[in-house]
């Protein structure tokens, strides 16, 4: 999908890693971190560049980077997995062999952590196994282990020039997940059949893996918000909610969201998708440096109103980061929360990469979303995706 070349620089992987260390660094000193201990897969990605199985049900808890307030970075990496990191990635200077399950490598982390003088002060951990945390607090009781999650999610929260360019490759590759999606509909098709279909295309393209089967959601399964596809078949009249989240290549990610008719729609369904078209570009217009990240909801929540369909919007989420993984800061809107609540990143920045994904759930008529990954520029926002909306279904109502 995104080839380097000898006649142009694409993307300068030294300038990457480096630029991400450096920010990992910057958030480590922020917070008062000797070191970030990291086993979540996309943050070990960021920070390594070390590509592991992506799946939850599969060594989602194996590997552990030690990142200093220095800059040094320890990787302990699956032990049949080695040998590769040795011979293929000459950056991580600092590797070692480590067992199948986490909590029985600790000897080898704690030599690690008194080799690097790291005995007392805070370190941060993301996502690491309570087993291994239980150790570490028992055998180095002068170390406090803090949370380090957001150290990673606030490192990549402004994209430097390389990352654009391979979040722009993943934004492509999920147009074409969608075209695919929207060319592949009818009556009869199967939910699945419709999925199988961007997903096949998508690994046919190079991506290394896919975030979850692209959601395919029709008839009933639209207005009650599935998030997998089924068998269901599809039916003259249905709407119906795509999303194809789902590429994974590079160690980022891309996302977007359309919503279709099969056959004719109704009025309403119009309006429905003509409510959801007006929150998208309401809300992509106050995607803007220095800006507060309520001024987007604000927004789709202002074209829901003019539609007349206030208290149909989706309860969730209105956007989100996107990075490493497909949900990053900052997350813009949730409707479960009863009241404000403050928010380590509350302001837009430029160079950030937002997904909005307004929805119109209507029960007994259909719902879905539209969603666009949007970079934010000194100019205004850039979306980044482009994959056709369907247009005879918008409508002048409201």
């Amino acid at each position: 999908m995104l080839l380097n070349v000898d006649w142009e620089e694409r993307v300068n992987w030294e300038r990457l890693r480096k630029y991400r260390i450096d920010r990992i660094v910057e958030q480590l000193k922020k917070k008062g971190l000797r070191a970030v201990m990291l086993s979540k897969l996309d943050t070990i990605r960021y920070a390594t560049s070390f590509r592991g199985v992506y799946t939850w049900q599969f060594h989602g808890n194996r590997y552990i980077a030690l990142i200093t307030d220095e800059g040094h970075v320890s990787f302990f990496v699956g032990s049949g997995e080695y040998s590769k990191v040795r011979e293929t990635m000459p950056w991580l200077t600092d590797v070692t062999p480590f067992p199948f399950v986490m909590e029985e490598g600790y000897d080898l982390v704690e030599a690690k952590l008194r080799e690097l003088g790291i005995t007392k002060g805070k370190v941060g951990v993301d996502m690491m196994k309570f087993a291994m945390i239980d150790k570490i607090q028992r055998g180095m009781p002068d170390l406090e282990l803090v949370d380090g999650y957001s150290v990673v999610e606030n490192a990549q929260l402004v994209k430097n020039p390389d990352e654009i360019v391979l979040l722009k490759a993943n934004a492509q590759l999920a147009d074409i997940g969608m075209t695919t999606m929207l060319d592949h509909l009818g009556e009869g098709v199967t939910e699945i059949e419709c999925s199988a279909a961007a997903a096949h295309k998508l690994m046919m393209l190079g991506c290394e893996d896919v975030a979850y089967y692209p959601l395919c959601e029709s008839g009933m399964h639209s207005w009650n918000t599935y998030k997998y596809p089924t068998t269901k078949r599809m039916r003259r009249g249905d709407m119906v909610w795509m999303d194809c989240g789902v590429p994974i290549f590079c160690g980022y990610t891309g996302d977007i969201a359309r919503t279709a008719v099969v056959g004719p729609a109704t009025d309403l369904q119009k309006r429905i998708y003509s409510a959801m078209y007006d929150m998208l570009w309401y809300a992509t217009e106050e995607l803007r440096p220095g800006g507060d990240i309520n001024k987007p909801v604000e927004a789709a929540n202002r074209a829901a109103e003019k539609h007349g369909l206030q208290d149909k919007v989706y309860f969730g989420i209105l956007g989100h980061g996107v990075g490493t993984d497909l949900h990053i800061a900052p997350t813009l809107g949730d409707s479960s929360l009863k009241s404000a609540v403050k928010r380590e990143i509350e302001t837009l920045s430029e160079n950030m990469v937002i997904s909005l994904e307004p929805g119109i759930f209507y029960h007994g008529v259909g719902g879905g979303a539209l969603e666009n990954m949007i970079l934010i520029t000194e100019h205004g926002p850039e979306p980044m995706t482009h994959c056709r909306f369907e247009e005879h279904l918008l409508t002048n109502i409201g």
